[in-house]
Parts: C-alpha cells; structure tokens; sequence
C-alpha cells in the first residue's frame, strides 16, 4: 500500500511539473509557432516571384536608439519591412492617430500598445534615409507591414493601410504584398542602384535568404 501510494505521488508530481512547465512555455511556443508561419509565407514569395529576403535588419535612429525589422522582403519596386504583433483577442483603437492602441487579451485583460502604423513608419523612414543617403522624406522606398495572427479581432478604425504603413493578417499577407507591388503605378528600381541597395541591407542584416 505504501509503495502504490508513492508511486501515485511521484507520478502526480512529475505530471504537475509537466503541467506547470507546459502552460510557462505556451507563450514562447505560440511566439516561435507563428514567426515559423510568418517565415515560411515570406520565404514562400520571395521564392515564388524571385525576390529577395532579408532577416533581422537593425539599425539606429538620428539619437543612437537601436530598431530592428524582423524581416525584409526587395521586392522589384519597393522594399518591404516586416514585424510581427503576436497577440491574442481583439485590437482596438478609438482613432488611428493616437499614440496607443489597446489589445484586450482572451481573459479580457486590455493592454496598452505603440501605435504600430507609427512606430512602424518612423523607423521605415529612418531606414530608407540611411539606405538612399538622404535627408527623411515622405517618399519612401521602404514600406512598413505590421503581420498579426488570423485570429486577432480587428477594430474597423484600424485599417489596412495607414498613412503608407500596413496591418495584414497572416493570411494576407502575401498577397497584400503582391497587391501593393502590382498595382502602384512605378517603374522597377534600376539593377544598379538595387545591388546597392542589396549590399547595404546584408550588411545590417544577421542573415540574407537567397532568391
């Protein structure tokens, strides 16, 4: 009888170890779940319309603040910057040109967030600044896309696209891409002055994915 009651107690404690560790890690899982999914889309049209892909493109503002784009994808007209919102529940916003947004989580927990048409847009600019070699323009080769779950809520006021900055699910990503690349009215960027632009963007990158 003893020996039964600690066998039931030690596989009860190794189960509630399991448990516990299991429910800490869900939102790391969740995390490396999605950006694999989020990769996997970009790799996908990079591959598919033979464009470049870009990982992990950091650089510092005009006060020495690093910022970092998770991905970037050269495309024939422009360049596109992409960072990940994994968050759960709905987004919402009172108007598109507050500062913060709010995301209320599936406990209905609200949280406060950057604005991310925004922060996205500021550090877009300041990126494309450094890659031409000229002042901060509103004429910006770099195109900023925050990417959210499919599941996430989002509020009508926050629209797709903002002021030049976009807000795509997962799902639409790609072809919100495409969209953007096939039906604004430009010329490609000419090879010579794209291999520049290619060779600046390794260099700020951790990894370069080929074509």
């Amino acid at each position: 009888m003893t020996v039964l009651f600690v066998t039931i107690l030690v596989i009860w404690i190794l189960l509630s170890l399991f448990l516990f560790v299991w429910f800490m890690t869900a939102n790391i899982r969740s995390k490396k779940s999605f950006d694999d999914k989020v990769y996997k889309k970009l790799m996908s049209l990079a591959k598919n319309r033979d464009y470049l892909m870009f990982n992990n493109v950091k650089n510092n503002d005009e006060f020495g603040n690093e910022y970092e784009f998770k991905y970037m994808i050269m495309a024939d007209k422009f360049c596109y910057a992409i960072n990940e919102l994994n968050v759960n529940g709905a987004i919402s916003g009172i108007n598109i040109n507050d500062n913060f947004f709010s995301n209320i989580d599936l406990k209905n927990k609200r949280i406060s967030i950057d604005n991310f048409y925004k922060t996205t847009k500021k550090m877009a600019k300041g990126l494309d600044s450094y890659l031409q070699q000229r002042d901060i323009t509103d004429n910006c080769y770099i195109i900023p896309i925050t990417v959210v779950p499919n599941s996430i809520s989002i509020d009508p006021v926050l629209k797709c696209e903002h002021d030049n900055s976009y807000l795509f699910k997962l799902k639409d990503l790609k072809k919100g891409i495409i969209s953007i690349e096939d039906k604004t009215n430009v010329g490609p960027v000419r090879k010579d002055v794209a291999e520049a632009y290619r060779k600046t963007l390794i260099s700020l990158s951790s990894v370069e994915d080929k074509k």
